[in-house]
C-alpha cells in the first residue's frame, strides 16, 4: 500500500512540474488598424533572483505582439487589457491594464473584479511590435494550478478625412481586437 501511495505522489509531482507551460495563440490579421491588430499572445515563466529575500522567484509573463509596429506616442494611443479568469465560472477575477499617461513611464496595474488595485506588472518592449508584462503569481490572490486569459486592444484612433462624416465612404467601427477571438487561453502553472 505504501509503495502505491509513493508512486502516486511521485507521478503527481512529475506531472505537476510538466504542466508549467509556455504557450500562445496566433490571431489572424482581422482588424483594419494594424496598431490595434493583435497577431500573437504568449505566456511563460521568468525566474529572477530576489535580492531582498535571497530566493529565486518566478514571474508569470504575458507577451502581446501586434501585426504592425506601434509606440506610446501614437495619436489615439493603444488601450491594452489582459483579463484573467481564475476559477471555473465566466466572470473575470483580475484585469491587467496598460497605462500610458506619460510615454516615458508606462505602467501596468492589476485590479480585482471590484476595481481595487492588487499590484503592478513590470513592462518591457522586446521589439516595436510587442509588449511583455511580468508579475508574481501572488497578484491573483490565491494558489492556482491554472488560469484562463485573453488580451483586448482598443484605440481612440481618428480615421482619415475621407472616412469621416457627413458621408463616410468606408465603415469605421472603433478599432478593437481580441486574442483569442473566442474563449480564453489556458496557462497551466
Amino acid at each position: 500500500m505504501k509503495l502505491g501511495i509513493l508512486i502516486v505522489v511521485l507521478c503527481t509531482s512529475i506531472l505537476g512540474a510538466a504542466y508549467a507551460d509556455t504557450g500562445g495563440v496566433t490571431d489572424p490579421a482581422d482588424q483594419a488598424w494594424g496598431n490595434v491588430d493583435i497577431g500573437l499572445i504568449e505566456h511563460s515563466h521568468e525566474k529572477y533572483a530576489d535580492g531582498v529575500a535571497g530566493k529565486t522567484r518566478t514571474l508569470l509573463t504575458h507577451t502581446v505582439t501586434m501585426h504592425e509596429a506601434w509606440n506610446y506616442e501614437e495619436p489615439g494611443g493603444l488601450d491594452l487589457v489582459l483579463s484573467f479568469n481564475t476559477d471555473r465560472d465566466r466572470r473575470v477575477e483580475r484585469e491587467l491594464r496598460l497605462h500610458v499617461q506619460d510615454p516615458a513611464n508606462p505602467y501596468a496595474e492589476m485590479t480585482d473584479a471590484k476595481g481595487r488595485i492588487r499590484g503592478y506588472a513590470r513592462i518591457s518592449r522586446p521589439d516595436e511590435l510587442a509588449i511583455t508584462f511580468a508579475f508574481p503569481k501572488g497578484l491573483f490572490g490565491r494558489n492556482l494550478t491554472r488560469y484562463r486569459w485573453k488580451a483586448v486592444a482598443t484605440s481612440d484612433f481618428t480615421p482619415p478625412p475621407e472616412c469621416q462624416a457627413p458621408n463616410p465612404p468606408c465603415p469605421l467601427p472603433q478599432p478593437q481586437d481580441a486574442a483569442p477571438d473566442r474563449g480564453r487561453v489556458i496557462h497551466r502553472l
